[in-house]
């Protein structure tokens, strides 16, 4: 069954930044709002209690004034006082919804209000008050009336050293009415908060996580063989440092598998090639052994065309080896020789000549001196391929020219044929 961790961890990254944010927010709101709310509630009901008890001393002044003179114990006094207090003038400072409370020996002897004070639940809160309440001692504490659902403070001051309390209530349910709203606006503020904060972390996120989005998808580019990928507008930050990294790994990748395809293709062509390139050799070789097989020729003549059958065998096993080297080889790997153009050409001309004869084709021969640098045995391939590609596309008894032009700035060997030709 999977956790409240594994359901965070499987979530993108951009829904754990929305979601992380808004409930730092909504945890900051929430602290941020009861403290402001309880210090506001704090702050009005020390004031009422303040005023409740502003209330009652007023109101047992009064009282106390009148029985100054009297010695005697006249409950009728102290309820006329009690009245008369209540409803003097002169005490404008004293709300008018104050409920004031007559106590002799535990017994409600008046009160200004009987619908509240007749009720069980008034008495029970009361007598609970001035239950331990000493001559002289003023208690006050907070109770909610289930008669009327509202919330009181009651005040009791004893009579002097009489069995005397006065008692009176404060209706401060305003307070705790303002506090239910309070936490109703507090809630509503806050969920417009939060749907606003989440609007902006879900565009914030979208914005982060952009690049990683990018790279998500460009990865599944890669993996299905789409190698040629970058990610652009790099930042400067983590994701961006990422994301550059990310561009130089596809193009490190990119240029692997181009190196890994070129080496495919070297040993294609390494095929092609050397299929070719051993067939120029073999032809010189199976000329001149025709030559020999079909002819009556002159000892000179046989060990001429020996001789030319001998270095044809090691032309081609040196071809060979340096095919082999040509799949690898760099630029530092060749060995460059200083040879006469001329004589190269006339070994290339011995080369190819069985082959021209036995097609009744002439060899128009007209090659300048000079000295090159360069490596023999491919320069030589290079020219007896385009002399046996030229016999092959000309007609019997053509012609085929073979020119060598010395340059101020280069060497050109020219090899003309006058056959079928090719397409552009």
């Amino acid at each position: 069954m999977a956790t409240a961790t594994d359901w965070i961890t499987n979530m993108r990254l951009r829904h754990k930044i929305t979601s992380i944010n808004i409930i730092l927010i909504a945890i900051a709101l929430s602290i941020f709002g009861c403290i402001i709310q309880y210090s506001e509630f704090k702050q009005s009901l020390n004031l009422q209690i303040s005023y409740a008890l502003k209330e009652n001393a007023l109101l047992l002044t009064s009282i106390d004034y009148s029985f100054k003179d009297f010695k005697s114990r006249d409950y009728s006094k102290i309820v006329e006082n009690t009245v008369n207090a209540a409803a003097d003038a002169s005490y404008d400072n004293i709300s008018n919804d104050f409920i004031s409370i007559v106590i002799s020996s535990g017994d409600f002897v008046y009160s200004n209000d009987n619908t509240i004070t007749d009720s069980n639940y008034t008495h029970q809160d009361i007598s609970a008050l001035t239950a331990s309440l000493k001559p002289g001692d003023t208690q006050y504490r907070i109770c909610k009336n289930k008669f009327n659902n509202a919330y009181y403070i009651y005040v009791a001051t004893s009579f002097s050293n009489d069995d005397i309390a006065i008692v009176t209530m404060h209706d401060i349910s305003s307070i705790y009415t303002k506090l239910f709203h309070s936490v109703i606006y507090l809630n509503i503020a806050m969920a417009i908060v939060l749907i606003i904060c989440s609007m902006l972390m879900i565009y914030v996120g979208r914005r982060l996580t952009k690049p990683i989005d990018e790279l998500d998808s460009l990865t599944d580019r890669i993996i299905s063989g789409s190698y040629d990928v970058k990610i652009g507008d790099i930042s400067d930050d983590e994701i961006g440092q990422l994301a550059e990294k990310f561009n130089i790994m596809s193009k490190a990748v990119l240029d692997r598998i181009n190196a890994l395809n070129l080496s495919i293709h070297q040993r294609e062509m390494f095929i092609g090639a050397f299929t070719h390139e051993i067939k120029t050799p073999m032809t010189s070789i199976i000329g001149y052994a025709q030559t020999l097989l079909s002819r009556e020729l002159s000892k000179e003549q046989q060990q001429m065309a020996l001789n030319y059958i001998y270095s044809e065998s090691k032309r081609l096993e040196a071809l060979s080896m340096r095919l082999l080297e040509l799949l690898s080889i760099k630029e530092d790997d060749l060995v460059m020789e200083n040879i006469s153009t001329y004589a190269l050409a006339t070994d290339v001309k011995s080369s190819v000549s069985p082959a021209l004869i036995q097609k009744r084709i002439t060899l128009i021969f007209n090659v300048d001196n000079a000295n090159i640098s360069c490596n023999p045995d491919l320069i030589k391939t290079v020219l007896i391929n385009l002399l046996d590609n030229a016999r092959k596309a000309s007609f019997e008894d053509s012609e085929i020219e073979f020119s060598g032009k010395d340059d101020p700035d280069n060497y050109t060997f020219i090899v003309t044929d006058y056959g079928i030709g090719m397409s552009e």
